[in-house]
């Protein structure tokens, strides 16, 4: 069985109540940190169900079948991500270890909107 590295993007232990935005304090402060518990909630949705998202969901059926095999369901984005990772590589390209252009697209996506949760 693969284990798939988990991408968190940014730390899921920050408790300092600063809002996620690094600046610390009440100076840094750009969210509630009611707020800053959804977005934080939201990230983590994303991340452990990728068919949250009914686009990325359609966009990879046939991948995911091809590439996540096996793979349950809240480690699915992660083998994707996995994959695409290694996308541009002459050797995954060769192998046929290539997203779809529309998944790889969707995925990418993903991965920065998760990133710009993290900026709050």
């Amino acid at each position: 069985m693969t284990t798939y590295r988990k991408e968190t993007f940014c730390d899921d232990d920050d408790d300092d109540d600063d809002g996620g935005g690094g600046g610390g304090g009440d100076a840094g402060r750009l969210l509630e940190p009611e707020c800053a518990a959804e977005l934080k909630q939201v990230r983590r949705n994303l991340l452990e169900d990728y068919r949250i998202s009914p686009v990325v969901e359609q966009s990879c059926e046939l991948d995911v079948k091809v590439h996540c095999v096996g793979v349950v369901r809240r480690d699915v984005i992660h083998c994707l991500m996995d994959v695409a990772r290694h996308q541009s590589r002459a050797a995954a390209a060769a192998a046929g270890k290539q997203l779809t252009d529309s998944c790889y697209r969707q995925v990418r996506l993903t991965t920065v909107t998760v990133r710009l949760v993290c900026v709050y």
